[in-house]
């Protein structure tokens, strides 16, 4: 732990998914030098950057086509 990652405040943005200790959240807020994640509690976590393992963008849902109209 503590080593540069890369990441960061222009990398991890709200609504990322990153690994921490093993386990997948979602990002909340990129502070300056921290991230706040979701618990699965009513609270958030707040983890250094350096700790990130892994980042996942979330996947842009396609868009549903117009329904066809019938004659």
């Amino acid at each position: 732990m503590g080593q540069a990652t890369g990441h960061s405040r222009d990398t991890i943005k709200k609504g990322d998914r990153v690994k921490i200790r093993g386990q997948w959240r979602e990002v909340v807020r990129a502070n300056p030098k921290t991230v706040s994640v979701t618990t699965g509690y009513s609270w958030t976590d707040t983890t250094p950057y350096a700790e990130i393992q892994e980042h996942q963008r979330p996947r842009l849902a396609r868009p549903r086509s117009a329904p066809q109209d019938r004659p």
